[in-house]
């Protein structure tokens, strides 16, 4: 299995209204937390992978209810974590606003 390291990609875009500002700069040490209590962050992988797994490593304040999604072209999303993809799309909602949830790190392997 090969992990690709989301929070140091080059390939890493954002289409969200969140824009993070803390994933893009190899420290381990920050996160990405949207402004508000629901947020979606959605990294290009740059071509094509099939998927053997997505892993959100969350900060302290969990999200309630994480949704993971892929998809091909960025218009249509599928759920799910495995198959071929070129986007993912991991949306947090926090059940307090006062402490939001986020993403310390994005781990995606693609399949052998």
């Amino acid at each position: 299995m090969r992990f690709i390291d989301l929070s140091c990609s080059p390939l890493y875009r954002h289409w969200d209204r969140h824009r993070p500002t803390t994933t893009e700069n190899n420290d381990a040490a920050t996160a990405w937390v949207p402004d508000a209590a629901q947020g979606t962050l959605t990294a290009d992988l740059g071509r094509a992978v099939r998927l053997a797994k997505v892993s959100p490593e969350w900060t302290r304040t969990r999200p309630v209810s994480p949704e993971v999604r892929t998809s091909l072209d960025g218009r249509h999303w599928r759920e799910g974590t495995t198959g071929p993809a070129r986007f993912v799309r991991v949306t947090v909602r926090s059940a307090d606003d006062k402490k939001r949830a986020g993403i310390e790190e994005l781990r995606v392997t693609r399949a052998k």
